[in-house]
């Protein structure tokens, strides 16, 4: 079974209750919210997964595919009406923003950095919608767990890939190597985020040496 700490590699798709595709690991969709296809990288515990998708995965094996339902509170929540902000027009035009009802926004609000929608625009002032499209809604999900890397070899692997790094992994004892090719695009950044991940997700590696050669 997998366990909190697991690398798992993860096919999904996600239904509202209408039975609209809102989230998916492939196609169109999977392209325009992650930017690309294919079984995604996930470790159980520190990434942010739904609940009730991070619940089933603590009760599945590699290989194993189900199918269940997530009521509101173990998916997006219930609708809050402190979620909803008024706001003075002119703060938009200051940060160049056109709000039109239905246009989707992100703002500097008391609750953080939240994504918003427009709900309207009256006199002068601006309704914004920062509870999340599928508050209140049960949702489904179709879900394979793909793969489980148990190995601290093939954790750090899976990291190189999944962050588009071109290079290679050693690993002796409780130190990884990494070897990068040189000259590629956002170099010194994709070593910056391997770095926090193995060492956020990685209890096995104590020494992370990276390299370009």
């Amino acid at each position: 079974m997998a366990k909190k700490g697991d690398f798992v590699k993860i096919e999904y798709t996600g239904y509202d209750e209408a039975g609209n595709v809102f989230d998916s690991t492939s196609g169109e969709i999977a392209k325009q919210l992650h930017g690309k296809e294919g079984a995604m990288l996930i470790v159980l515990g520190i990434d942010y997964l739904v609940q009730g998708m991070e619940d089933a995965l603590f009760a599945m094996k590699k290989g194993e595919e189900r199918e269940f339902t997530v009521l509101p509170e173990k998916a997006f929540g219930s609708r809050q009406k402190n979620r909803l902000k008024i706001f003075p027009i002119g703060e938009f035009y200051h940060n160049e923003l056109d709000p039109y009802p239905g246009a989707v926004i992100q703002m500097e609000t008391e609750l953080g950095t939240l994504n918003g929608m427009v709900k309207s625009v009256n006199s002068g002032r601006v309704l914004v919608d920062f509870n999340h499209p599928l508050a209140d809604q049960s949702v489904k999900y179709k879900l394979r767990l793909a793969d489980l890397i148990e190995d601290a070899s093939g954790k750090v692997n899976e990291l190189v890939k999944d962050l588009g790094i071109e290079g290679t992994c050693t690993i002796a004892g409780n130190k990884a190597t990494v070897v990068m090719k040189k000259g590629q695009p956002e170099e010194e950044l994709k070593k910056t985020r391997l770095t926090v991940a193995v060492k956020g997700a990685i209890t096995e590696i104590k020494d992370l040496e990276i390299k370009s050669e």
